[in-house]
């Protein structure tokens, strides 16, 4: 069994309605899905919309502990029922045969504490569309089928661009130790997950087939701290924090104290937004882009 949890935050309820149908038509159905109201106080039409499927096995829950975006996602981990757990974004969607690969995955390898998959990435109306900083992940993720992140050389490659798409992992509970999601971050909590988790020699596997669809839209949380260019302020940070951390690893400092790609992705945000003569937005990014080049 697996547990497809969906934390939620005042979510779309369309987008919501349609990730839930993304689980409801999986093609194996071995699963419990969890609806997450992270919410100031409990969301009737979370309830209601909950109450609607009858034929799955779907549960509302209330998060009555931490009610942070990090908060919520643990809360989410350590309600589930069964070892692997997936948390499902809101606005995001589940391949049909997403159950059957991952769950194949992890049976396989039993050692690992957390599984990870490529995405599509769709727009509003959950039309495939292509981004230029989709193509250089797919460009710096690794050529193998099997991508396996341990220790140092885990870190190393993370490091050099993260191109995990974080709701697509499923993970072990049991082997996930002490590790957990920090409410210091809104960007990186994911990428600081994947650093404890390699730090504290556990292991992550990732195949390349792409099971998960992706949404990218100007409410999308991503969009927005992208534009205040908050992503970035914590991107350095979280970065300096790995290069301090590592301080006695050579490898990983250097890779960690050059952000390349934080620089190139403010590069390429310059000149796009120039090329767009959105000169204000190019102006913000050359702006943070020089503070710490």
């Amino acid at each position: 069994m697996i547990t497809i949890a969906i934390p939620c935050y005042r979510p779309n309820l369309n987008y919501l309605e349609q990730a839930i149908n993304s689980v409801a038509n999986q093609s194996l159905d071995c699963y419990e899905l969890l609806i997450v109201d992270g919410g100031e106080d409990p969301n009737p039409d979370l309830q209601k919309l909950a109450m609607k499927y009858k034929n799955i096995s779907l549960r509302y829950i209330y998060n009555t502990s931490d009610r942070t975006m990090a908060g919520n996602w643990n809360f989410a981990i350590t309600s589930s029922q069964t070892d692997l757990v997936t948390l499902l974004h809101s606005d995001d969607l589940l391949c049909a045969d997403y159950i059957l690969k991952m769950k194949a995955l992890a049976d396989t390898r039993p050692d690992v504490s957390a599984f990870f998959c490529g995405a599509t990435i769709v727009d509003e109306a959950s039309s495939k569309i292509i981004s230029f900083p989709d193509l250089v992940k797919n460009f710096i993720r690794p050529r193998t089928r099997l991508i396996d992140l341990q220790g140092e050389q885990g870190i190393i490659s993370l490091l050099k661009g993260c191109y995990v798409f974080c709701p697509t992992i499923c993970y072990r509970k049991s082997l996930l130790g002490k590790c957990v999601f920090n409410k210091k971050w809104k960007m990186v909590t994911d990428f600081q997950f994947y650093i404890d988790l390699l730090a504290a020699d556990k292991k992550i596997l990732g195949v390349r087939d792409k099971l998960y669809y992706y949404r990218r839209h100007k409410e999308n949380q991503t969009s927005k701290l992208t534009v205040n260019c908050e992503r970035f302020t914590e991107e350095v940070a979280i970065y300096n924090q790995v290069s301090n951390l590592f301080s006695a690893r050579p490898r990983v400092k250097r890779i960690a104290s050059k952000k390349r790609i934080i620089k190139l992705h403010l590069l390429f945000l310059t000149v796009k937004n120039i090329l767009f003569f959105r000169f204000k937005l190019a102006y913000r990014y050359f702006q943070f882009l020089i503070t710490f080049v």
